[in-house]
């Protein structure tokens, strides 16, 4: 199925990505602190994807060529982490007052503050604490699953999965928004180890992280509907068994004091507008991708 050095969609949009990172930070240089720290970062992981293609061929084991396909979502980590430290070029402030000012207009209070206070039980907060952990094992159990039982189907997958997590953050750098852990009091109850065990992890989890957090959009909200819709099209089954999971895990968001209302709105917007043209844009960039490596085989085969 994947020939020997060949690029594939995958690389195309995760170089355009890392692409937009460099030129945004080296613009932007006087208002990041310790820009050009993340440039090493950046330089190593185009190293490694470029070993990884290198060294790829159609007798690698199934570990390397789903490492072959999937390799992006192994630096999501720091992709995320640095959309944090540079969303303050365009805007110096964050701008969740304007964000805070949208729910208030909806609601007439703040969800991401009310709801997890009104409604704190034992049970939701570990339903829903459960629901948005879930999210860190939906990502790579349904990668796994797709590329084990539908594998022609699988380089489409990530390529989408990847398309909408790299636009979101861009968003992230674009738009410094923090989301319900902005106010000092939720930011702090955020790493309280209070409730049950997914509380727990989950406090554990913000506490060990490095930075406040990235709220609009959701990606939470659209990388879950993402890979919901994609679970359909593996089995229309198991693609229902996920929207429970989908619309929980929505809630959570809010109910958790992550995210605005507005963020998840925004996520399920980003998921369902972009699932579809992530989809052609996958096919349109095989078909350059073809073409290109056709043309290169020929003119080899006349050197020869």
């Amino acid at each position: 199925m994947f020939k020997k050095n060949r690029l594939l969609p995958i690389d195309i949009i995760s170089y355009g990505y890392i692409l937009f990172n460099l030129v945004y930070i080296t613009a932007g240089r006087n208002k990041v602190e310790n820009s050009y720290y993340h440039i090493l970062p950046f330089t190593l992981i185009l190293a490694v994807s470029f070993l990884i293609i290198l060294f790829y061929n159609e007798e690698s084991g199934r570990l390397f060529t789903f490492v072959r396909n999937a390799y992006p979502l192994l630096f999501l980590p720091y992709f995320f982490n640095v959309s944090t430290q540079i969303d303050t070029i365009l805007f110096k402030d964050f701008l969740d007052p304007y964000f805070q000012q949208i729910d208030e207009m909806i609601f007439g209070y703040q969800p991401s503050i009310e709801w997890g206070m009104r409604y704190g039980s034992f049970f939701l907060q570990e339903l829903f604490h459960f629901a948005y952990f879930s999210y860190y094992l939906v990502i790579p159990l349904v990668s796994i699953l797709i590329y084990l039982k539908k594998y022609d189907y699988f380089p489409k997958y990530i390529f989408t999965v990847s398309f909408v997590f790299f636009l979101c953050f861009i968003t992230y750098s674009l738009l410094p928004v923090v989301g319900g852990r902005y106010w000092d009091e939720i930011f702090t109850l955020t790493m309280t180890y209070r409730g049950g065990i997914f509380t727990r992890i989950m406090a554990f989890i913000y506490t060990m992280s490095q930075h406040k957090g990235a709220a609009f959009p959701s990606s939470h909200v659209a990388i879950t509907i993402v890979i919901n819709l994609a679970a359909f099209k593996y089995s229309k089954s198991f693609g229902r068994g996920l929207v429970p999971l989908s619309i929980l895990l929505t809630v959570a968001t809010v109910y958790c004091h992550y995210h605005y209302f507005i963020d998840t709105v925004f996520g399920i917007i980003y998921a369902f507008i972009l699932f579809k043209p992530a989809d052609k844009l996958y096919e349109y960039l095989k078909k350059k991708v073809n073409i290109a490596f056709k043309t290169k085989e020929n003119i080899l085969k006349l050197e020869t």
